[in-house]
């Protein structure tokens, strides 16, 4: 079985976790990601999800959960590489 990368084991994550109320278009966007580890690099899968991941955060109701804050925390170490 293939070790799964950081930013795969946040996505799981989240998208698993069925108390966290996230946005129908950003549940699709963390599926449409998973799909692509085979064939993408992870740097550049973590930069696509940038602007789905903050508009995510801003339109969180309340304190946001602590699986979308690192999986922001990610995105940006990998905007900054």
């Amino acid at each position: 079985m293939e070790k799964q990368s950081q930013l795969q084991m946040l996505i799981h994550s989240l998208y698993n976790n069925k108390e966290i109320s996230l946005t129908e278009e950003f549940r699709k966007q963390l599926l449409e990601t998973a799909k692509q580890f085979s064939s993408t690099n992870e740097d550049l899968l973590a930069v696509r999800l940038s602007f789905a991941v903050s508009k995510e955060l801003l339109s969180f109701k309340g304190e946001p959960p602590t699986e979308l804050l690192d999986l922001a925390k990610f995105v940006q170490k990998k905007e900054a590489k």
